[in-house]
Protein backbone atom coordinates (compact mmCIF):
# COMPACT_ATOMS: atom_id res chain seq x y z
CA UNK A 1 0.00 0.00 0.00
CA UNK A 2 1.38 3.40 -0.98
CA UNK A 3 1.79 6.26 1.48
CA UNK A 4 -1.23 8.12 0.13
CA UNK A 5 -3.44 5.05 0.39
CA UNK A 6 -2.18 4.38 3.91
CA UNK A 7 -2.95 7.95 5.02
CA UNK A 8 -6.44 7.71 3.52
CA UNK A 9 -6.98 4.38 5.31
CA UNK A 10 -5.91 5.83 8.65
CA UNK A 11 -8.14 8.87 8.10
CA UNK A 12 -11.10 6.61 7.38
CA UNK A 13 -10.47 4.66 10.56
CA UNK A 14 -10.22 7.87 12.58
CA UNK A 15 -13.53 9.09 11.21
CA UNK A 16 -15.16 5.90 12.50
CA UNK A 17 -13.58 6.31 15.94
CA UNK A 18 -15.53 9.51 16.63
CA UNK A 19 -19.24 9.03 15.86
CA UNK A 20 -21.12 11.80 14.07
CA UNK A 21 -24.34 13.39 15.30
CA UNK A 22 -26.44 10.86 13.37
CA UNK A 23 -24.67 7.89 14.98
CA UNK A 24 -25.08 9.40 18.45
CA UNK A 25 -28.77 9.86 17.70
CA UNK A 26 -29.01 6.18 16.71
CA UNK A 27 -27.39 5.15 20.01
CA UNK A 28 -29.80 7.45 21.83
CA UNK A 29 -32.73 5.85 20.03
CA UNK A 30 -31.51 2.36 20.90
CA UNK A 31 -31.13 3.38 24.54
CA UNK A 32 -34.72 4.69 24.68
CA UNK A 33 -36.08 1.62 22.90
CA UNK A 34 -34.29 -0.87 25.15
CA UNK A 35 -35.33 0.99 28.29
CA UNK A 36 -38.96 0.95 27.16
CA UNK A 37 -38.71 -2.77 26.33
CA UNK A 38 -37.36 -3.50 29.81
CA UNK A 39 -40.67 -2.17 31.21
CA UNK A 40 -43.07 -3.16 28.43
CA UNK A 41 -41.45 -6.13 26.65
CA UNK A 42 -44.44 -6.87 24.38
CA UNK A 43 -45.24 -3.36 23.14
CA UNK A 44 -43.72 -3.11 19.65
CA UNK A 45 -45.42 0.18 18.81
CA UNK A 46 -44.39 1.71 22.13
CA UNK A 47 -40.75 0.66 21.76
CA UNK A 48 -40.71 2.03 18.20
CA UNK A 49 -42.06 5.38 19.37
CA UNK A 50 -39.53 5.40 22.23
CA UNK A 51 -36.72 4.84 19.72
CA UNK A 52 -38.01 7.73 17.62
CA UNK A 53 -38.11 10.04 20.64
CA UNK A 54 -34.58 9.03 21.66
CA UNK A 55 -33.33 9.59 18.12
CA UNK A 56 -34.92 13.04 17.93
CA UNK A 57 -33.40 14.10 21.26
CA UNK A 58 -30.02 12.76 20.12
CA UNK A 59 -30.14 14.82 16.93
CA UNK A 60 -31.04 18.01 18.79
CA UNK A 61 -28.50 17.84 21.63
CA UNK A 62 -26.04 15.14 20.56
CA UNK A 63 -23.05 15.99 22.85
CA UNK A 64 -25.19 16.32 25.98
CA UNK A 65 -27.23 13.27 25.02
CA UNK A 66 -24.02 11.26 24.59
CA UNK A 67 -23.03 12.23 28.15
CA UNK A 68 -26.38 11.13 29.59
CA UNK A 69 -26.46 7.85 27.63
CA UNK A 70 -22.95 7.00 28.80
CA UNK A 71 -23.87 7.78 32.41
CA UNK A 72 -26.91 5.49 32.25
CA UNK A 73 -24.88 2.62 30.80
CA UNK A 74 -21.89 2.90 33.14
CA UNK A 75 -23.92 3.31 36.33
CA UNK A 76 -26.27 0.54 35.24
CA UNK A 77 -23.38 -1.86 34.62
CA UNK A 78 -21.77 -1.09 37.98
CA UNK A 79 -24.94 -2.22 39.76
CA UNK A 80 -23.83 -5.76 38.78
CA UNK A 81 -27.32 -6.91 37.87
CA UNK A 82 -27.11 -9.64 35.19
CA UNK A 83 -30.85 -9.35 34.55
CA UNK A 84 -30.46 -5.67 33.62
CA UNK A 85 -27.40 -5.33 31.34
CA UNK A 86 -26.20 -2.00 29.84
CA UNK A 87 -28.87 -0.66 27.49
CA UNK A 88 -26.44 -0.16 24.60
CA UNK A 89 -25.43 -3.82 24.79
CA UNK A 90 -21.67 -3.40 25.38
CA UNK A 91 -20.55 -6.90 26.35
CA UNK A 92 -17.16 -5.88 27.75
CA UNK A 93 -18.81 -3.24 29.96
CA UNK A 94 -21.34 -5.80 31.18
CA UNK A 95 -18.69 -8.48 31.80
CA UNK A 96 -16.13 -6.32 33.64
CA UNK A 97 -17.83 -3.02 34.54
CA UNK A 98 -15.27 -1.99 37.15
CA UNK A 99 -12.23 -2.66 34.97
CA UNK A 100 -13.93 -1.06 31.98
CA UNK A 101 -14.77 2.14 33.88
CA UNK A 102 -11.27 2.37 35.35
CA UNK A 103 -9.77 2.12 31.84
CA UNK A 104 -12.28 4.66 30.56
CA UNK A 105 -11.39 7.11 33.33
CA UNK A 106 -7.65 6.74 32.71
CA UNK A 107 -8.15 7.21 28.96
CA UNK A 108 -10.32 10.29 29.50
CA UNK A 109 -7.59 11.86 31.63
CA UNK A 110 -5.18 11.29 28.72
CA UNK A 111 -7.64 12.59 26.15
CA UNK A 112 -8.56 9.48 24.12
CA UNK A 113 -10.23 6.08 24.42
CA UNK A 114 -8.18 4.05 21.95
CA UNK A 115 -8.33 0.91 24.11
CA UNK A 116 -12.13 0.90 24.12
CA UNK A 117 -13.01 1.92 20.57
CA UNK A 118 -14.60 -1.46 19.87
CA UNK A 119 -17.35 -0.52 22.36
CA UNK A 120 -20.24 1.90 21.94
CA UNK A 121 -19.54 3.61 25.26
CA UNK A 122 -15.90 4.05 24.19
CA UNK A 123 -16.94 5.63 20.90
CA UNK A 124 -19.47 7.87 22.61
CA UNK A 125 -16.78 8.95 25.07
CA UNK A 126 -14.51 9.93 22.19
CA UNK A 127 -17.37 11.98 20.79
CA UNK A 128 -17.74 13.72 24.16
CA UNK A 129 -14.00 14.39 24.41
CA UNK A 130 -13.88 15.81 20.89
CA UNK A 131 -16.63 18.29 21.69
CA UNK A 132 -15.17 19.18 25.09
CA UNK A 133 -11.92 20.12 23.36
CA UNK A 134 -13.76 22.18 20.74
CA UNK A 135 -15.94 24.02 23.23
CA UNK A 136 -13.68 24.54 26.24
CA UNK A 137 -12.25 27.91 27.19
CA UNK A 138 -8.65 28.63 26.21
CA UNK A 139 -7.61 28.45 29.87
CA UNK A 140 -9.35 25.17 30.83
CA UNK A 141 -8.85 21.45 30.30
CA UNK A 142 -12.47 20.33 30.18
CA UNK A 143 -11.73 16.61 29.91
CA UNK A 144 -10.64 16.76 33.56
CA UNK A 145 -14.22 17.63 34.53
CA UNK A 146 -15.30 14.44 32.81
CA UNK A 147 -12.50 12.53 34.56
CA UNK A 148 -13.64 13.89 37.94
CA UNK A 149 -17.16 12.70 37.23
CA UNK A 150 -15.97 9.18 36.28
CA UNK A 151 -13.83 8.99 39.43
CA UNK A 152 -16.90 9.86 41.49
CA UNK A 153 -18.81 7.03 39.78
CA UNK A 154 -16.02 4.60 40.76
CA UNK A 155 -15.99 6.02 44.29
CA UNK A 156 -19.74 5.44 44.53
CA UNK A 157 -19.20 1.83 43.47
CA UNK A 158 -16.52 1.37 46.17
CA UNK A 159 -18.59 2.77 48.98
CA UNK A 160 -21.70 0.94 47.83
CA UNK A 161 -19.90 -2.42 47.97
CA UNK A 162 -18.42 -1.65 51.40
CA UNK A 163 -21.37 0.31 52.83
CA UNK A 164 -18.70 2.85 53.70
CA UNK A 165 -19.42 5.61 56.21
CA UNK A 166 -18.03 9.10 55.62
CA UNK A 167 -17.70 12.08 57.92
CA UNK A 168 -19.66 15.25 57.14
CA UNK A 169 -16.56 17.00 55.80
CA UNK A 170 -15.76 14.05 53.52
CA UNK A 171 -19.31 13.97 52.18
CA UNK A 172 -19.21 17.71 51.58
CA UNK A 173 -16.03 17.40 49.48
CA UNK A 174 -17.46 14.40 47.65
CA UNK A 175 -20.66 16.22 46.70
CA UNK A 176 -18.69 19.21 45.47
CA UNK A 177 -16.34 17.11 43.32
CA UNK A 178 -19.10 14.92 41.89
CA UNK A 179 -21.45 17.72 40.87
CA UNK A 180 -18.61 20.00 39.78
CA UNK A 181 -17.41 17.28 37.39
CA UNK A 182 -20.84 16.37 36.02
CA UNK A 183 -22.34 19.83 35.64
CA UNK A 184 -19.22 21.50 34.25
CA UNK A 185 -18.90 18.73 31.65
CA UNK A 186 -22.52 19.41 30.75
CA UNK A 187 -22.00 23.19 30.64
CA UNK A 188 -18.99 22.93 28.32
CA UNK A 189 -20.88 20.60 25.97
CA UNK A 190 -23.82 23.03 26.01
CA UNK A 191 -21.48 25.92 25.00
CA UNK A 192 -22.33 27.80 28.19
CA UNK A 193 -20.31 30.88 29.10
CA UNK A 194 -20.44 30.15 32.84
CA UNK A 195 -19.39 27.29 35.14
CA UNK A 196 -20.66 26.09 38.49
CA UNK A 197 -18.20 28.36 40.32
CA UNK A 198 -20.53 31.19 39.21
CA UNK A 199 -23.26 29.60 41.37
CA UNK A 200 -22.12 29.60 45.02
CA UNK A 201 -22.95 26.42 46.93
CA UNK A 202 -24.72 24.83 43.94
CA UNK A 203 -22.49 21.71 43.86
CA UNK A 204 -22.48 21.12 47.59
CA UNK A 205 -26.11 21.88 48.37
CA UNK A 206 -27.37 19.82 45.42
CA UNK A 207 -25.53 16.86 46.95
CA UNK A 208 -26.85 17.46 50.45
CA UNK A 209 -30.43 17.83 49.27
CA UNK A 210 -30.12 14.60 47.27
CA UNK A 211 -28.83 12.92 50.45
CA UNK A 212 -31.94 14.00 52.36
CA UNK A 213 -34.42 13.34 49.55
CA UNK A 214 -33.04 9.93 48.54
CA UNK A 215 -32.13 8.56 51.97
CA UNK A 216 -34.33 5.46 51.62
CA UNK A 217 -33.11 4.37 48.17
CA UNK A 218 -29.48 5.24 48.88
CA UNK A 219 -29.44 3.26 52.14
CA UNK A 220 -30.96 0.23 50.44
CA UNK A 221 -28.28 0.39 47.71
CA UNK A 222 -25.45 0.73 50.24
CA UNK A 223 -24.71 4.42 49.59
CA UNK A 224 -24.56 5.83 53.11
CA UNK A 225 -25.10 9.58 52.83
CA UNK A 226 -25.76 10.20 56.51
CA UNK A 227 -22.57 11.55 58.14
CA UNK A 228 -20.67 9.32 60.54
CA UNK A 229 -21.16 11.84 63.35
CA UNK A 230 -24.96 11.67 62.98
CA UNK A 231 -25.03 7.86 62.86
CA UNK A 232 -22.92 7.69 66.01
CA UNK A 233 -25.19 10.16 67.83
CA UNK A 234 -28.21 8.11 66.74
CA UNK A 235 -26.62 4.80 67.71
CA UNK A 236 -27.37 3.41 64.24
CA UNK A 237 -25.08 0.99 62.39
CA UNK A 238 -24.70 0.59 58.64
CA UNK A 239 -26.48 -2.78 58.63
CA UNK A 240 -29.56 -1.41 60.37
CA UNK A 241 -32.87 -1.88 58.57
CA UNK A 242 -33.94 1.27 56.73
CA UNK A 243 -37.22 1.35 58.68
CA UNK A 244 -35.27 1.74 61.92
CA UNK A 245 -33.06 4.39 60.36
CA UNK A 246 -36.05 6.50 59.32
CA UNK A 247 -37.60 6.18 62.81
CA UNK A 248 -34.53 7.60 64.56
CA UNK A 249 -35.31 11.08 66.00
CA UNK A 250 -31.66 12.12 65.55
CA UNK A 251 -31.61 11.17 61.88
CA UNK A 252 -35.04 12.73 61.31
CA UNK A 253 -33.77 16.01 62.75
CA UNK A 254 -30.58 15.84 60.66
CA UNK A 255 -32.61 15.13 57.53
CA UNK A 256 -34.99 18.02 58.16
CA UNK A 257 -32.22 20.52 58.96
CA UNK A 258 -30.08 19.39 56.00
CA UNK A 259 -32.98 19.67 53.57
CA UNK A 260 -34.05 23.04 54.96
CA UNK A 261 -30.56 24.55 54.63
CA UNK A 262 -30.08 23.12 51.13
CA UNK A 263 -33.48 24.34 49.93
CA UNK A 264 -32.72 27.88 51.13
CA UNK A 265 -29.39 27.87 49.27
CA UNK A 266 -30.84 26.39 46.09
CA UNK A 267 -33.69 28.91 46.04
CA UNK A 268 -31.02 31.61 45.83
CA UNK A 269 -29.42 29.67 42.96
CA UNK A 270 -32.78 29.51 41.18
CA UNK A 271 -33.15 33.27 41.57
CA UNK A 272 -29.63 33.92 40.23
CA UNK A 273 -30.19 31.62 37.26
CA UNK A 274 -33.44 33.38 36.39
CA UNK A 275 -32.66 37.01 37.15
CA UNK A 276 -28.99 37.45 38.02
CA UNK A 277 -27.34 36.17 34.84
CA UNK A 278 -27.48 37.03 31.15
CA UNK A 279 -27.13 34.82 28.09
CA UNK A 280 -27.19 31.00 27.96
CA UNK A 281 -30.96 31.08 28.48
CA UNK A 282 -31.63 27.43 27.62
CA UNK A 283 -28.75 26.14 29.75
CA UNK A 284 -29.79 28.28 32.70
CA UNK A 285 -33.34 26.97 32.32
CA UNK A 286 -32.03 23.40 32.40
CA UNK A 287 -30.10 23.95 35.65
CA UNK A 288 -33.06 25.87 37.04
CA UNK A 289 -35.32 22.87 36.39
CA UNK A 290 -32.83 20.55 38.10
CA UNK A 291 -32.74 22.74 41.21
CA UNK A 292 -36.51 23.28 41.31
CA UNK A 293 -37.15 19.54 40.88
CA UNK A 294 -35.06 18.82 43.98
CA UNK A 295 -36.75 21.59 45.94
CA UNK A 296 -40.23 20.37 44.99
CA UNK A 297 -39.26 16.83 45.94
CA UNK A 298 -38.18 18.05 49.38
CA UNK A 299 -41.39 20.09 49.77
CA UNK A 300 -43.43 16.93 49.17
CA UNK A 301 -41.82 15.15 52.13
CA UNK A 302 -43.29 15.48 55.63
CA UNK A 303 -39.80 15.66 57.13
CA UNK A 304 -39.40 19.19 55.76
CA UNK A 305 -42.77 20.50 57.00
CA UNK A 306 -43.81 18.03 59.70
CA UNK A 307 -46.73 20.19 60.84
CA UNK A 308 -48.38 20.45 57.43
Amino acid sequence: MGNKEYVNSVSAEKSIEVPNRFQVALYSGKQHRNFFRSIYPHSYIGSTLAAAVGFSVGVCIAPRRALIVNDDNIRGALKHNPDNPPLLGDRSLAAEPREFTEKLCADVRRGGTERLLDTRVGKMTNYILTHLEKRQRPDEDAKQYFGDYLESVLFDDDRRQERRILKAEELDKYYFRTNNGWYNTYLVLAKAHFRTDNLPDFNRQTGWLDAANDLYDDWKKGEINIPQEVLEDAGVGVDEDIAEVELSPTITEWRRDTASDAVKSLKLVVYDLKYGMRGDRRVRSSLNRDARHRIEKADNYNYLNPGS
